[in-house]
């Protein structure tokens, strides 16, 4: 797979993110979005409710935690996206994961809440970036003293969406 790190310019993304971009290969982001949330949304219901709360190792994140995580970072990144594009030159601030994680509730929700809540926020995202034009989609702007592009922003998403479901895939399944 060609990854859309061959087409992304160095300005518009952190070396931290590559990660994440290299499992994405050349796509459409609102298609890619769309078809990922129907293989993930799968898995999920999948997973039965009691292996929510499922650590496999002492100090990790459950498959809720995880799952809120995702939830979290994804909005994150649409708001950083959508400020972008309106050329806002506030550097955006970073947020601190593991302190998130310990202050959400994610092991008091259920299977049911926690899938709705990530259908909620990916169907948010898809809307989002139908909304950007070719232009926007090519603005950079810095969060956490970094800079990133609209596009950049997109696809740090669905890399780091389908980083997680490895690992829930490979760890925790």
């Amino acid at each position: 797979m060609d990854s859309i790190l061959s087409t992304l310019k160095e300005n518009e993304y952190a070396p931290y993110y590559a990660n994440y971009l290299a499992k994405v290969g050349q796509s459409d982001i609102v298609n890619t979005m769309i078809n990922d949330l129907e293989d993930q949304i799968k898995i999920l219901e999948a997973i039965p409710e009691e292996k929510f709360s499922f650590r496999y190792k002492e100090g990790k994140w459950s498959i809720a935690e995880l799952l809120q995580h995702i939830c979290d970072s994804e909005t994150v990144f649409a708001y950083r996206a959508l400020s972008f594009s309106r050329n806002d030159k506030t550097n955006l601030p970073g947020f601190d994961e593991n302190d998130w994680a310990k202050n959400a509730p994610s092991d008091q929700l259920s299977k049911k809440n926690l899938i709705g809540l990530f259908k909620t926020t990916r169907n948010h995202t898809i809307a989002l970036f139908k909304t950007f034009t070719k232009d926007q989609l090519m603005i950079v702007g810095t969060a956490n003293k970094v800079n990133m592009s609209v596009r950049a922003s997109g696809y740090t998403i669905i890399g780091h969406n389908r980083h997680h479901f490895e690992i829930i895939n490979n760890i925790y399944l």
